[in-house]
């Protein structure tokens, strides 16, 4: 994990879930992520769900690539209903059908 930090400006971070598990991620890292994003802004760069949808985003931009090129984005503002995070998950991970 890489954490960019200065007295102003944005806190970036990049690719946490490589250090945590799942488990550590929401009950650990998420709970952070979410103070510091009342202090200052926080530019996260992760290809884990679980981050992506509990940190409460303001706005979110996902790439996606085949191989290294660049394939398409995806942008969208705050994730607030149901339906935005099941279309977020889907967009990330394939939604739940993925994992059966």
């Amino acid at each position: 994990m890489i954490v960019i930090s200065g007295s102003f400006g944005p806190l970036i971070i990049d690719a946490p879930e490589s250090n945590f598990d799942n488990e550590d991620i929401a009950h650990f890292l998420v709970p952070i992520i979410k103070k510091y994003k009342e202090l200052r802004q926080v530019i996260l760069f992760t290809g884990n769900p679980i981050l992506v949808v509990n940190s409460d985003p303001e706005n979110y931009v996902l790439l996606s690539t085949k191989g290294k090129k660049l394939t398409g984005i995806n942008s969208g503002f705050s994730i607030d209903e149901r339906n935005q995070k099941e279309h977020l998950i889907n967009l990330m991970e394939g939604g739940l059908k993925s994992f059966r």
